[in-house]
């Protein structure tokens, strides 16, 4: 399966305000499904924070990937303001998750040197789609969920939120 790099290219565009683009440390996690569960803890406590620092910093972006004039960036939605609305409708509703695991679905590999949607790699940049399993309760009702995210690692970086 092939994963669509043109989310990459648009980290640029839509890291959290107030987190890697201010300088506060992006926390990652050493694997895809630490990653995830990082996540469904953040998005229970309602944590924003938590949240923004599971994206990349944005230096680490710019010193992995080389975008210049790339228009994917404009293609995409703002995955930050997606992610934390979900996030917010769900606290809204009162809904508690608990972590269930992680599936991955797929993954694509972008080798230093190669050059996809506008982008060239710098270091080897890895994405990953999973599919993350956790079950919600809202109004004492309890049923299983899941969500797919996508998850990037650039060379031997932590790894990174790249979006639902």
């Amino acid at each position: 399966m092939t994963l669509e790099f043109a989310g990459v290219a648009a980290l640029l565009a839509v890291l959290p305000a107030g987190c890697a683009r201010e300088g506060r440390a992006a926390a990652g996690a050493a694997t895809p499904e630490a990653l995830a569960e990082a996540f469904v803890r953040a998005a229970d406590s309602g944590d924003s924070a938590a949240l923004g620092r599971l994206f990349p910093p944005v230096a680490l972006v710019q010193r992995s990937l080389e975008c210049g004039g790339d228009e994917a960036a404009g293609e995409l939605g703002d995955e930050r303001v997606k992610v934390s609305a979900s996030v917010q409708r769900g606290r809204a509703a009162g809904a508690r998750l608990v972590w269930r695991g992680a599936e991955d679905v797929g993954s694509t590999r972008m080798e230093a040197g190669e050059q996809r949607v506008g982008c060239t790699a710098r270091v080897p940049v890895e994405v990953h789609k999973l599919r993350v399993h956790f079950q919600v309760t809202m109004a004492g009702q309890a049923r299983d969920e899941k969500q797919e995210l996508r998850v990037v690692r650039f060379g031997t970086s932590a790894w990174f939120l790249q979006g639902m």
